[in-house]
């Protein structure tokens, strides 16, 4: 696995309301901390949640979000992003995400985008991930 991870993921849109979130090696423990801000506004911090949310809202429409993501075995791994939703008026919110993935065995070799419940991911939605070896 790189050591540091750059991923890209694009939501053309949801079957309905709910939160978009990425997960790393099928983790679904209580093992992501994060903080998120909307629109420049205070921070969100979250602890102890089995996903990391790419946005913090519930909205239908599509989003953009890039993350960097240091990944080495043997320390937390980081991650820092930004990501936009669009409203449906043109208008949208944008989002800053910084958090980390309390794994300090693992490198990360799998992500997943998820969404709650029974809500699915439009046609055209798509996950980049690159990487570099230090």
């Amino acid at each position: 696995a790189k050591e540091v991870l750059n991923v890209y993921v694009y939501v053309a849109s949801l079957s309905s309301t709910g939160q978009v979130n990425i997960q790393f090696n099928s983790d679904t423990g209580a093992n992501y901390s994060y903080r998120i801000s909307s629109n420049s506004g205070a921070y969100s911090n979250i602890t102890g949640a089995t996903t990391m949310n790419l946005v913090n809202n519930n909205q239908t429409t599509a989003l953009w979000a890039s993350l960097d993501i240091y990944n080495v075995s043997n320390v937390p791994k980081l991650v820092v992003g930004s990501s936009y939703q669009s409203d449906g008026t043109g208008w949208g919110n944008s989002y800053e995400i910084k958090g980390t993935w309390n794994n300090t065995a693992d490198q990360i070799t799998s992500i997943v985008v998820t969404v709650d419940g029974a809500i699915t991911l439009g046609s055209g939605s798509r996950i980049i991930i690159t990487g570099s070896q230090n």
